[in-house]
């Protein structure tokens, strides 16, 4: 989880606080850090099921 590879999948810069947040998680070890990736794509594909994006 770092920050060029962040930005470049988002298409945008990071904003000082998701920045702060990223330095945060990279803290984590490598597979908390996936773990909560998981969740996180997991709940976004789920929503798009239900037409919430």
């Amino acid at each position: 989880m770092d920050i060029p590879t962040i930005v470049t999948l988002l298409g945008r810069d990071l904003t000082e606080s998701e920045r702060r947040t990223v330095e945060w998680l990279q803290g984590w070890s490598r597979e908390t850090q996936e773990n909560v990736m998981t969740f996180i794509v997991e709940a976004w594909q789920r929503g798009l099921q239900f037409g919430r994006p």
